[in-house]
């Protein structure tokens, strides 16, 4: 048996595959055999058979705000469950409900609507699902639509620049129909307190000859005490026209405070008295008329204010000071900024930060014992300029030395800060 094993393994092995003769047919045949079992088996599964009733709906023109939407249906015609997923809508398409699974012979739906506010024109609102359907692993539905507004508006949008305290300024809208449709506004809608809105039928003088049918005013008004920050959002025209019964106007701007302080709170962190630095606060004026500013003051023990013209009566600069003697800890506190207008008498600022401990020095009159402790007692003069001032010290000649050769960052800043005439080293 053995023998004869070894014998037809050679002669597969001999002619690099499957032995010819009765014994090749036999193999075959068996082969064909298992794939015919094979494919009934999966006959036997079955499959999903995805049917769509229509893949597209076409609106036509419809007015901005128009509800646009449409459901359209699928049958699952095979003989297992059909699964749909990975929906992927276009822009301006929205997927409102879908089935996620269709059982066989049932019919399930994916229903897709249309934000007719957000677009103008005919954009390709469509939506692609996967699915388990061997013949279609991914269908695409979508909606046909030509969004063109039948009411018109001129300019058609408002846009304001302006500052808190300013005069107040009126953007006047015309709308009116192309076709000359007859329609009424009967009713606008501000979504800020501060723009006023009014409207009417224009009178004679103010019709534009060129338009027809009847043209409507609408008149937006920002208020003299409009809150700082950016404008938008949208004007909303109520309308009794048969085709359209809203049109939106487009707000957008900025309403600057009068005097604007960049940046608008002092928040100092960690203040380190050994080197006080200086913050410096811009003040601009965006009135039509200049302003002073006339003086500043920090309720804060330790902190001055400095107050300096960059174009005067427009634009200034507010140094804080931090003096030698801050006490050390948190603190908060307002920096005020006075200035000549009526309107607006005084800027406040928040001010906030902490102050921390300063170490201990040598007393002034232990500083020769000090010196010749550290870098011996060679003793010559050198100045040296202490925040703004430069007394001559004497120190030892070596000390000068040690100054020079040393890096900084190993020298007491706090020597220097209190005129000591020694440079001791940190490490």
């Amino acid at each position: 048996m053995s023998n004869r094993v070894l014998t037809e393994s050679r002669a597969i092995t001999a002619h690099g595959g499957i032995p010819r003769g009765p014994r090749r047919t036999a193999l075959l045949t068996a082969l064909l055999v298992a794939l015919v079992v094979s494919a009934a088996s999966r006959a036997d599964a079955g499959a999903p058979r995805l049917v769509l009733a229509e893949d597209a709906r076409d609106f036509g023109r419809v007015a901005p705000g128009d509800a646009v939407a449409h459901e359209f249906a699928i049958t699952n015609e095979g003989d297992a469950p059909l699964t749909l997923g990975d929906v992927k809508p276009s822009r301006g398409a929205t997927v409102i409900r879908y089935d996620t699974a269709i059982a066989p012979g049932q019919t399930g739906h994916i229903r897709l609507a249309a934000d007719t506010w957000s677009f103008r024109g005919s954009p390709r609102l469509a939506v692609a699902l996967s699915t388990n359907d061997p013949a279609r692993p991914i269908i695409t539905v979508q909606i046909k639509v030509n969004v063109e507004p039948y009411v018109a508006a001129s300019p058609g949008h408002a846009r304001y620049l302006t500052y808190q305290g300013g005069p107040r300024g009126t953007i006047t809208q015309t709308l009116w129909d192309a076709d000359g449709t007859d329609f009424r506004v009967v009713g606008v809608e501000s979504p800020y307190s501060f723009i006023d809105v009014s409207y009417r039928e224009a009178r004679a003088e103010e019709r534009d000859s060129e338009l027809p049918g009847r043209q409507w005013r609408v008149d937006a008004t920002i208020a003299s005490a409009a809150a700082v920050g950016e404008i938008a959002g949208f004007l909303r025209v109520r309308l009794d026209h048969p085709k359209q019964k809203e049109a939106r106007i487009p707000l957008s701007g900025f309403v600057r405070p009068m005097l604007a302080v960049t940046p608008p709170a002092a928040r100092l962190g960690d203040v380190d008295p050994a080197l006080p630095p200086s913050w410096v606060l811009v003040v601009k004026n965006y009135a039509e008329t200049d302003v002073e500013l006339t003086d500043a003051t920090a309720d804060v023990p330790g902190f001055r204010a400095e107050v300096k013209p960059v174009k005067p009566g427009r634009s200034y600069t507010v140094s804080l000071i931090v003096s030698a003697d801050a006490p050390p800890g948190p603190f908060t506190g307002t920096l005020r900024i006075r200035t000549s207008s009526p309107k607006l008498a005084v800027l406040e600022v928040p001010l906030s930060g902490r102050i921390l401990t300063a170490p201990s020095v040598p007393a002034v009159g232990a500083v020769g014992s000090a010196c010749g402790a550290v870098v011996g007692s060679a003793v010559g003069t050198i100045s040296v300029p202490v925040f703004g001032f430069a007394p001559p010290l004497a120190m030892p000649a070596a000390a000068a030395d040690f100054a020079v050769s040393s890096s900084p960052k190993m020298l007491s800043r706090y020597d220097l800060r209190l005129s000591a005439i020694c440079l001791v080293s940190n490490s």
